[in-house]
C-alpha cells in the first residue's frame, strides 16, 4: 500500500502532465497560482490540484499564533512535499476557508485594484520599469512584464537546457528553444498580473498565446517554465500589493484628518458666537449706565441690583467651552495603522508541519494543535 508521500508525490506527476495538456488547462492553473503568487510552483501546482479555488493558504500554527484565527474541526489540509531536509516529507496548509476568527483576530489582506486605482498603477510602473510608456493599466503591465522577462531570459532559457530531455523540446535548437520559452513565460506572467489586478483576462489574451505548452511535455521541462515564470510574477505582484496598501492606508488618514476639521468647526463657532454676544451685551450694560449717569466709581448700594452674578455666569460659559474646545482640539483620530508588510493572503514563510498525517485537523474547539 503505497503511503501518504507517494501518493502526493504521484499526484504532482499527474498535475503537471494535465496543466500542460492544452493552454485552457495551463491558464486555469495560472488563475490559481495568481491568487497564490507567494508559493513556489511546485506548491501553487499541488494546492491546484487539491483546493483549486483557495485563495490564502497558511500552516494551521500560522494561522493560530500569528492570525488569531483557528483552523476549524475535520478541515482537511492541503498536502505539500516539503524537501528542505535530507528526509522529503509532507507538510499541510489550509486556506481562509477552513478557519474561523478567534479573539484580536486578523483577516488576511488581499488587496484589489478598483477603477480608480488604474491612473496611479501605471504612473507607479512607469516609475519602476524603463520600458514602460503606455498610459493604458493593460498595456503598462504587458510591457513591465516584457522587460522581466527580456533581463532575465538568458538565466532561465540555461536551466531550460539541462531539462529537456525526454520533452517534446527537445529536439529544438537553442534558437528556437528560447523563442518558445520566452512567448510562453511573457504570456504567463501578463496573465497571472490582469488576473490578479481583477481585469478581464480573455479580453487580452487568448488560449493560442499558450500554444507551445505541450512542449513542456514533463515534469522536469514544466517545472523550469513555472519556476521562471513564478520568481518573475511574485515580485511584480508584490510591489502592485504594496503600493496599493500605501495608497488605501494615505485615504484613510486623509479623510479621518478630515472629519476631525469638520467635527471641531461647530465647536470653534460657537465659542466664537459666545464671545461676541458677551461683548455686546456689555456694551450695551455700559450705554445704559453712561445715559443714566451712573459711574462705575461712584459704587451702588446693596438695593442697587446686581448684575455682577449675571456676568459671572456668562463668564463661567465661556470658560466652559473653553474648557471643552481646549479637550476637543486636542483630540486626534487617524483612521489606519502605518502599512504593513504586504501579505497577500497569511504569508507563507511560516509552513511548518501541521496536522495530523491525513492533513486533517484535530482540534476540539478550534484552538488545540493537531499532531502529525
Amino acid at each position: 500500500m503505497a503511503s501518504k508521500y507517494q501518493k502526493i508525490s504521484a499526484l504532482a506527476e499527474e498535475t503537471a502532465k494535465n496543466i500542460s495538456r492544452s493552454g485552457y488547462d495551463w491558464m486555469d492553473y495560472l488563475d490559481t497560482a495568481s491568487r497564490l503568487y507567494k508559493y513556489p510552483f511546485k506548491d501553487q501546482m499541488l494546492i491546484h490540484a487539491q483546493r483549486p479555488d483557495a485563495t490564502a493558504c497558511a500552516s494551521l500554527e500560522l494561522w493560530n499564533n500569528r492570525m488569531g484565527r483557528w483552523v476549524n474541526r475535520g478541515a482537511k489540509g492541503i498536502a505539500l512535499i516539503d524537501d528542505s531536509s535530507d528526509w522529503p516529507r509532507l507538510k499541510y496548509v489550509f486556506d481562509v476557508s477552513d478557519t474561523h476568527r478567534g479573539r484580536d483576530a486578523r483577516d488576511p489582506y488581499l488587496w484589489e485594484l478598483k477603477a480608480e486605482d488604474h491612473d496611479a498603477l501605471v504612473e507607479h510602473l512607469q516609475s519602476r520599469y524603463e520600458s514602460v510608456s503606455s498610459h493604458n493599466v493593460v498595456d503598462a503591465l504587458r510591457e513591465a512584464a516584457e522587460e522581466q522577462v527580456r533581463d532575465h531570459l538568458d538565466e532561465y532559457a540555461d536551466r531550460l537546457n539541462f531539462a529537456v530531455y525526454g520533452s517534446f523540446l527537445e529536439e529544438l535548437d537553442e534558437l528556437n528553444l528560447r523563442s518558445r520559452l520566452s512567448l510562453t513565460m511573457e504570456a504567463s506572467i501578463v496573465y497571472m498580473l490582469l488576473s490578479r489586478c481583477g481585469l478581464d483576462v480573455m479580453d487580452y489574451v487568448e488560449e493560442d498565446y499558450f500554444d507551445y505548452i505541450t512542449d513542456f511535455s514533463t515534469t522536469a521541462s514544466l517545472s523550469q517554465l513555472g519556476t521562471a515564470v513564478t520568481e518573475i510574477a511574485e515580485p511584480m505582484l508584490s510591489d502592485i500589493g504594496r503600493m496599493l496598501r500605501t495608497r488605501e492606508y494615505q485615504k484613510n488618514r486623509k479623510e479621518s484628518l478630515e472629519q476631525v476639521e469638520k467635527n471641531q468647526k461647530p465647536i470653534y463657532n460657537e465659542f466664537s458666537e459666545l464671545t461676541r454676544e458677551s461683548k455686546m451685551k456689555g456694551a450695551n450694560e455700559d450705554e445704559r449706565s453712561d445715559s443714566n449717569g451712573v459711574h462705575e466709581q461712584r459704587g451702588v448700594s446693596d438695593s442697587e441690583p446686581d448684575d455682577r452674578g449675571s456676568a459671572e455666569e456668562t463668564a463661567g460659559a465661556v470658560r466652559t467651552d473653553e474648557e471643552e474646545l481646549s479637550e476637543g482640539a486636542s483630540e486626534r483620530i487617524v483612521s489606519g495603522a502605518a502599512p504593513e508588510r504586504e501579505t497577500d493572503g497569511a504569508s507563507s514563510g511560516d509552513r511548518s508541519d501541521s496536522g495530523r498525517e491525513d492533513g486533517t485537523s484535530g482540534e476540539t474547539d478550534g484552538r488545540q494543535r493537531g499532531s502529525e
